[in-house]
């Protein structure tokens, strides 16, 4: 199953969640998504995502088991326009 959710709690922030599940009764695959969208100011903006990932489908050594992964990205952005 897919989940998603879009969340502002305010004019200069905005969350965006993505949740998706997949098991076939054996294996199970989970991927979360959260990003943050935030204003600064009318020239900057920053983005944070953070992405845990759970995955037992994949062929492991003998005797490893599958952890958990985590993934995040932090990213500034700059603009100004011209006339």
């Amino acid at each position: 199953f897919t989940v998603r959710n879009s969340l502002s709690p305010s004019r200069e922030i905005q969350i965006d969640s993505k949740l998706y599940f997949y098991t076939n009764y054996e294996k199970v695959e989970i991927d979360w998504e959260i990003v943050g969208n935030f204003t600064v100011n009318r020239f900057l903006t920053t983005r944070l995502l953070i992405n845990p990932r759970y995955d037992n489908t994949v062929i492991l050594a003998k005797g490893e088991k599958a952890k958990l992964q985590l993934k995040e990205l932090l990213t500034f952005g700059l603009s100004y326009r011209l006339l």
